[in-house]
């Protein structure tokens, strides 16, 4: 009860002092750095990373109209060098889905705004989906599975009950976590064993599929967007050893320079988490940038190590409109896991 009669107030103040926070911005411009994955038509995935083509298009007739689009790493020159223009805005896309050329590439083009895709390169070529969407395939695609899973995942035996049809979200959503955690080989195993489990047919859904090497070329080919580093396997960087993560840094960027012959300036950590050792990786590296996992506006002075980005859903051009100015205009602290 205490914790709720806090928040309250909390939110009470916060919403009280909003009027002062957009006079601050006259004094301090901020920006906003904007994430999006999937363009493709309306599904029921569970994991609400797709938007559709026509709210994208809203999206960026927006952006072009009320604010200054800019590519991410002219973004994080001006935040370095302390000249953080009004209303100043990135779009980023992660993983590297084929729709970012198919439906993203033709608004931005329209529009002219410049754009950062962040590519998982462990998955260039198309030949099997991102493994949270395999996973996803395995227990929600399939009409009736096994009543229990037992899954041996790096020499620990776990354990999960598959009650009814209800309870597949769930256990999607903690495998997720599970898997997230794992080095790729391990990872890969257990996907393996749960494909076993729930004889699903080996298959990969063409509107799910990562890009080929052929397309991210085309992506890329006229400037407008540039491509970033996403890791090699999409893991969680911060639950792996230092080696293990420098490798999946590393390579990243290799494959995508060695594929464009272009320098690979920017790098985005897996679901946004990173450590100490993540940062230092990244910096070691040579990258110029990388962003991390706070929702939050950007300002001049702010690491460009640790950029916030927020993640746009598939939003109606109002409500399009409001998260924008919040995050235009509030500040929260960065999260470094």
């Amino acid at each position: 009860m205490f914790r709720s009669h806090r928040e309250l107030i909390c939110r009470a103040l916060h919403a009280a002092s909003r009027p002062f926070r957009i006079v601050r911005r006259w004094f301090k411009p901020g920006g906003a750095i904007l994430t999006y994955h999937r363009i493709a038509p309306a599904d029921s995935g569970p994991y609400g990373i797709t938007t559709t083509p026509e709210h994208f298009a809203a999206h960026m007739e927006h952006l072009r109209r009320t604010c200054r689009p800019m590519s991410l790493t002219e973004l994080a020159a001006c935040t370095s060098s302390g000249t953080v223009p009004p209303r100043a805005v990135a779009v980023t896309f992660d993983d590297g889905y084929v729709d970012n050329l198919l439906h993203a590439k033709p608004v931005l083009d329209a529009w002219d705004i410049p754009a950062t895709v962040f590519v998982a390169t462990g998955y260039i070529g198309g030949e099997r989906e991102f493994w949270w969407d395999e996973l996803e395939q395995l227990l929600l695609g399939v009409r009736e599975l096994p009543r229990r899973l037992e899954l041996e995942v790096s020499g620990h035996l776990y354990g999960f009950a598959v009650a009814d049809p209800a309870h597949r979200e769930a256990l999607l959503w903690e495998l997720n976590t599970l898997l997230r955690g794992l080095p790729a080989e391990a990872r890969n195993a257990a996907l393996t064993a749960i494909r076993s489990w729930s004889q699903a047919v080996d298959r990969t859904r063409e509107d799910r599929r990562p890009m080929t090497a052929e397309e991210l070329l085309r992506l890329s080919s006229d400037g407008r967007v540039t491509l970033g580093a996403h890791s090699v396997s999409h893991p969680d960087l911060s639950c792996l050893p230092v080696a293990v993560q420098r490798a999946e840094i590393r390579e990243s960027r290799r494959s995508l320079e060695a594929l464009t012959g272009q320098l690979v300036a920017a790098h985005a950590h897996p679901f946004g988490f990173c450590n100490a050792e993540t940062v230092a990786i990244v910096k070691e590296e040579g990258f110029e940038l990388a962003c991390a996992a706070a929702e939050s506006s950007i300002e001049a002075g702010d690491d460009v190590f640790s950029l916030p980005r927020y993640i746009v859903r598939d939003w109606t051009s109002p409500t399009f409109r409001r998260v924008l100015e919040h995050h235009l205009v509030d500040r929260h602290p960065a999260r470094t896991l």
